[in-house]
């Protein structure tokens, strides 16, 4: 009973500490700009018209 003990103490501790000490990725000290405005002015309804023209009328319509 104690070998059952042993063995499973030892398959839940092996991988913690082989995380610990391998597993961790370095942080990364970047800063990530991200765009949260529009990239032009022009009112939806026109830029839905300009991709109806090029890429069919199914644009914009769930699915």
């Amino acid at each position: 009973m104690i070998i059952y003990i042993l063995l499973f103490l030892l398959t839940i501790l092996i991988p913690i500490v082989l995380h610990l000490k391998y597993g961790r990725d370095e942080e990364l000290k970047t800063e990530i700009i991200s765009q949260r405005e529009l990239p032009s002015h022009d009112h939806p309804v026109i830029i839905n018209g300009i991709f109806r023209q090029n890429y069919g009328n199914n644009i914009g319509i769930l699915i």
